[in-house]
């Protein structure tokens, strides 16, 4: 409440302004246990917990959060534009679609893989999950969720993928990644008539010779240095494969 005097025709007058403030302090009431919830949860559990307050545009971390990328809390700095700056080029674009759909559609909760540059300033593979809280309008107040390092699982599941389409032998890609090459470059074809593309078959002659004499180490050094050398004759943009 605030009060002021002023003089009309020789009389004195007050004049009163009341404002209602106890939605503002309701509201920052909200915040402090909200706050205080994140507190006792991020440091309750191992993974990285974080808290965005949209009022304040501010992110709090969990010691987890950082431990798990090898620095220590006091050199995460607080806000957004730090953890966008820490994640790969790559997987940036997947990581902001998935805050904006949510933010977007309130039935949609954050789910996404990134890889995050580590204090050794290797990248190292990571799962978010979020959601936010909303008030009686459907306006968000804020967003928290849970950061997981998934490292060495993704690494596994990239070394089964790779398997599941190279061959162990030469390391070069199998039938089936340069079946699904073929489709994909044939799709482009049908679409682009201007596209154009060479396939080109390559035997070993007396193959089943040199195999029967030098057995199975020697067949294998014979398509590990074809396959290398052929690899260092074709283009990036070009597709070598064993079949």
């Amino acid at each position: 409440m605030s009060a002021h005097c002023a003089r009309i025709r020789g009389e004195w007058l007050i004049i009163l302004t009341c404002r209602d403030l106890a939605s503002k302090h309701r509201l920052e009431q909200g915040l402090a246990a909200d706050k205080s919830k994140y507190t006792l949860a991020a440091h309750a559990s191992s993974d990285g917990h974080w808290y965005w307050e949209l009022q304040t545009q501010t992110v709090l971390y969990s010691p987890s959060f950082s431990q798990m990328l090898g620095h220590e809390a006091r050199e995460i700095r607080s806000g957004f534009d730090y953890w966008d700056s820490m994640i790969h080029p790559d997987d940036l674009p997947l990581f902001r679609a998935a805050f904006a759909a949510h933010l977007q559609e309130e039935s949609k909760p954050i789910e996404v893989e990134y890889r995050m540059r580590h204090k050794d300033e290797s990248w190292r593979w990571m799962l978010c999950h979020g959601s936010a809280a909303r008030d009686k309008e459907n306006r968000v107040k804020h967003i928290a969720g849970t950061q997981v390092d998934i490292h060495q699982r993704k690494l596994a599941e990239l070394a089964l993928l790779h398997d599941a389409y190279h061959d162990t032998v030469t390391k070069l890609p199998n039938r089936r990644f340069l079946t699904d090459r073929l489709k994909t470059t044939l799709m482009k074809v049908k679409k682009d008539c201007k596209s154009t593309f060479a396939l080109f078959y390559i035997d070993i002659d007396s193959f089943t010779i040199i195999s029967d004499s030098l057995g199975a180490n020697g067949k294998n050094l014979l398509l590990r240095e074809a396959a290398e050398r052929l690899q260092s004759q074709v283009r990036r943009e070009d597709t070598l494969a064993h079949t």
